[in-house]
């Protein structure tokens, strides 16, 4: 089984300015997948999230997303959940030097390309969007709801590691 794609129920912005930027809050749901006769099962879900879409020229602060299980109208049900951030800067063919810098002659070395090695590598990423995925508990056949949390920041505030 896949990842569970998360809907976005409703947005509720926090205007809680804070050094680090402002804290955004978004309650997400999850449909209810076919389980047969089971009472519960868990899965992985996933919810895409892009900046611009609370405001231009902000960035995602990547060490402040949190989950957390929640009621439809966003009152939280657990503590924050595990998560997993693949990061749109990131290429899913991913470059990787094979070769030892001492055995070539530096600027002619050849990248290997390595399908999803670049989240082995669980390189930063830049903020500007991606896809956010957390494990996913589904009671029967009812829908989930999960309160993703971040702070926006500046563009200048992230530091690009590439």
């Amino acid at each position: 089984m896949g990842l569970t794609p998360a809907e976005r129920a409703s947005v509720v912005v926090g205007k809680h300015p804070t050094p680090e930027g402002d804290l955004q809050r978004v309650v997400v749901r999850v449909a209810p997948q076919d389980i047969g006769r089971r009472l519960s099962d868990q899965m992985p879900a996933e919810f895409r999230i892009a900046a611009a879409d609370f405001a231009d020229g902000r960035r995602i602060d990547l060490g402040s997303l949190q989950v957390t299980r929640c009621d439809a109208g966003g009152q939280a049900l657990s503590d924050p959940l595990p998560l997993r951030w693949y990061d749109d800067a990131v290429p899913y063919d991913f470059p990787e030097e094979e070769q030892n810098a001492h055995a070539t002659a530096v600027i002619h070395t050849t990248a290997v390309i390595r399908p999803r090695w670049g989240d082995f590598f669980n390189p930063l990423g830049d903020g500007l969007g991606g896809r956010l995925a957390w494990p996913h508990t589904q009671q029967g056949g009812e829908p989930s709801s999960y309160a993703v949390s971040f702070r926006r920041t500046s563009a200048t505030r992230v530091r690009r590691t590439r």
